[in-house]
């Protein structure tokens, strides 16, 4: 109760100070098209030729997306609310009373307690409105490149480097995606491309998002922005896409791009991205991409992950990928590698793979695990769990 109430009276304070900031912030210029002139793609063009007229300059839309309501996008950095919030730029709060963003002091707040995993706070999905601007620093018919990409909550406060920005209004996700999708075609700057990967990937409408993700993925592309698109596609877990990931893990041309996939596979909350794990610790061609299947296994705390970890210690694999297979089985919570570390200690063929289960299990506050040392030390015959 004590605490709720400290809770409500750190929002209160938070909100008071942020209050007190307002006054302070100026107005950012911004310029808008008429958003019922048409399309994304009219606004677009309609900004496009308006960003000759500046020194640099921001174009920027928001789009409304499902997000834990305690994450965010963007700045972390002003935690008191000292520089305005990007929707306070956007609607020109200068000299205001009231805090038209409440999550911003309720962020604020709940950073304040570290409570951002707390069982009284659960997280939950929300809607919130994401931004995404692009950057032109100088424009001419030849030269049309984007610069610069910046993606963030509009309750955070974004550092439009004292340069404009035309603000297109809102669009709904299938318009954005369709228009990312165009402007990614258009671009030849690879970081800026990796960039556009990166918003595409944010937003959650599907099949599109994971279809524009495996296109880019497929594609005669650099490795930097393939592998940035198997990492989003690892956000949307789908059978379809786990078997796409799995194919790459075990085919692709890239080592880089073959490790992030298992890692995007990690990434699948259900049972069978825990098998697809298995399946590539025992059998993938790559040594690379068994290390990495084996240690992602480590994390997922399942009594069939520290069973297929044992079996690897134990079936013909090279001894480097064992010594792996032991130092994961080392690595689960709860002492559930304790078990078989001991059994391996004690039955193991190989005298530098007990010595490395040894090792590991001296590593370990449990009890059992100093028992079985001390025994295999004085060569007493221990019952083997």
């Amino acid at each position: 109760m004590h605490r709720k109430r400290f809770f409500i009276n750190t929002i209160m304070i938070a909100g008071l100070v942020l209050i007190a900031q307002v006054k302070l912030f100026s107005e950012a210029t911004i310029i808008r098209p008429d958003e019922s002139s048409g399309s994304l793609d009219s606004r677009w063009a309609w900004s496009l030729e308006r960003i000759g007229e500046y020194d640099g300059c921001w174009i920027g839309y928001g789009s409304e997306q499902l997000m834990d309501d305690n994450s965010w996008i963007g700045s972390s950095s002003d935690r008191w609310g000292n520089r305005p919030t990007l929707r306070m730029q956007i609607d020109g709060i200068e000299d205001s009373d009231e805090v038209r963003d409440w999550d911003s002091v309720e962020d604020a707040a709940r950073q304040a307690l570290g409570q951002w995993e707390d069982e009284d706070y659960p997280s939950e999905q929300v809607l919130k409105e994401i931004a995404v601007l692009f950057y032109f620093s100088n424009w001419s018919d030849s030269d049309s490149e984007i610069q610069d990409i910046q993606i963030s909550n509009t309750n955070r406060y974004v550092d439009l480097k004292g340069k404009p920005l035309i603000w297109m209004g809102q669009v709904e996700q299938d318009e954005s995606v369709s228009f990312l999708e165009k402007l990614y075609n258009q671009c030849h700057f690879v970081q800026i491309r990796e960039d556009l990967v990166t918003v595409v990937g944010i937003h959650t409408l599907e099949p599109q998002v994971s279809h524009f993700l495996r296109d880019v993925i497929q594609n005669d592309e650099s490795d930097d922005v393939r592998g940035n698109g198997v990492f989003w596609l690892g956000q949307k877990a789908s059978a379809d896409n786990l078997n796409f990931l799995v194919a790459l893990a075990e085919r692709d041309r890239s080592a880089d791009v073959r490790e992030k996939a298992v890692f995007s596979i990690s990434l699948m909350p259900f049972e069978a991205a825990t098998d697809a794990l298995i399946k590539l610790a025992r059998e993938a061609r790559y040594g690379e991409v068994q290390e990495k299947a084996i240690f992602w296994l480590s994390q997922r705390a399942s009594e069939k992950s520290v069973s297929a970890l044992e079996e690897v210690v134990y079936d013909q694999s090279t001894a480097e990928i064992k010594e792996q297979a032991v130092f994961a089985l080392s690595q689960f919570s709860n002492d559930q590698g304790i078990p078989p570390l001991i059994r391996i200690a004690k039955t193991h063929p190989s005298g530098d793979i007990r010595q490395k289960a040894i090792f590991w299990l001296g590593q370990s506050d449990d009890p059992k695990a100093l028992e079985a040392i001390i025994a295999i030390a004085k060569g007493d015959d221990i019952p083997l769990p």
